[in-house]
């Protein structure tokens, strides 16, 4: 499995790195689970690249 630990630009974020697509456009969810941070979304590019995405719980609170 192709895995990137490096950071990316901020100008390559939003964007899958394998083929440039812009995130959400042609995207599949794999599979979504609750963990103690969030939520943990593991997505496919349609030009078949895994990636991980996560969202903290805090971001989910209304105030």
């Amino acid at each position: 499995m192709d895995t990137e630990t490096a950071p990316r630009p901020d100008s390559d974020l939003g964007r899958c790195p394998g083929c440039g697509r812009p995130d959400g456009t042609d995207e599949h969810v794999v599979s979504r689970h609750r963990v103690s941070f969030g939520t943990i979304a593991y997505t496919r590019c349609a030009c078949g690249r895994l990636s991980v995405r996560t969202e903290r719980a805090d971001t989910f609170l209304v105030r």
